[in-house]
């Protein structure tokens, strides 16, 4: 799997986690698999780039602020 790949498949992945809860970097690095925390800060960067709108519950604590998402539709041709 390419890299370009393998980070797009986790973005998708932290999207969807941070749809259900609220987790701080070192929390969705263990869950994802990734040894470093900065990954998981650099992916939400970008995925807030993005347009995903994040919302700090607690301090360091992230989710997705679903009163403003607006998800996208994958369709398969």
């Amino acid at each position: 799997m390419s890299k370009g790949l393998a980070r797009a498949e986790r973005l998708r992945q932290l999207e969807k986690k941070y749809l259900y809860g609220a987790f701080n970097d070192e929390e969705m690095a263990a869950a994802m698999g990734v040894e470093s925390r900065i990954t998981i800060y650099k992916d939400r960067q970008l995925l807030l780039k993005n347009g995903v709108p994040f919302v700090e519950t607690e301090r360091g604590r992230w989710k997705i602020d679903r009163q403003k998402y607006v998800s996208e539709l994958r369709v398969n041709a």
